[in-house]
């Protein structure tokens, strides 16, 4: 599915893009690979979704992302741009920059959670290295990881089998009990049921 460029989908190699530029992101794609790269995925049909004012950082982490798997992913540049994206896009997985320009990130990622009901939706904080990952304004604390910048394969990885475990489909112990009640009932001759 193709995203318009003012929400920040990247469609190709951008054209104004300078020789230097497309050395830099392949010799970065070829680090990553190195490095394991291609290990620890949450699956390939999760969707992902960037939400970083930095077009840089945003392009390198879609760039790691695909070259891990994730076909489906966008960049938005902005919170207003996310949330425009996300009601068509319906992203698994959000990486949120804590320092976008035009909202808070806790606002931005309460109003993403809330769209997305009845759908889970885990959110990744992108953290700069000025920045308290344990950071918790107004006792709101939306995001269930934690990922700092510069974002590196070692930690991606680790991540992505982390988002992978928690995509896992569980039970809920009344589920469980419900699932007992008919294994049990399947044992019992039919006169006892």
């Amino acid at each position: 599915m193709q995203y318009a460029a003012q929400f920040g989908r990247r469609g190709g190699t951008n054209a104004s893009a300078g020789g230097d530029e497309k050395r830099a992101d392949a010799q970065e794609l070829e680090t990553w690979e190195d490095e394991g790269g291609r290990s620890g995925s949450v699956g390939a049909e999760a969707r992902m979704l960037i939400v970083d004012n930095d077009t840089r950082a945003a392009e390198s982490l879609e760039l790691m992302l695909r070259s891990a798997g994730y076909a489906d992913s966008c960049v938005a540049y902005s919170a207003y741009a996310a949330l425009a994206l996300a009601e068509d896009f319906r992203p698994d997985v959000v990486f949120l920059d804590l320092n976008l320009l035009d909202m808070d990130s806790n606002q931005l990622a309460n109003a993403l959670r809330e769209r997305a009901r009845p759908c889970y939706l885990q959110f990744v904080a992108l953290v700069s290295r000025r920045q308290s990952d344990g950071q918790d304004r107004g006792g709101q604390r939306p995001f269930e990881h934690y990922l700092l910048k510069p974002i590196n394969a070692a930690d991606l990885t680790t991540l992505l089998s982390l988002l992978k475990q928690a995509s896992e489909p569980r039970m809920t112990s009344f589920q469980q009990a419900i699932e007992s009640s008919r294994r049990l009932s399947g044992a019992l001759p039919l006169s006892m049921r």
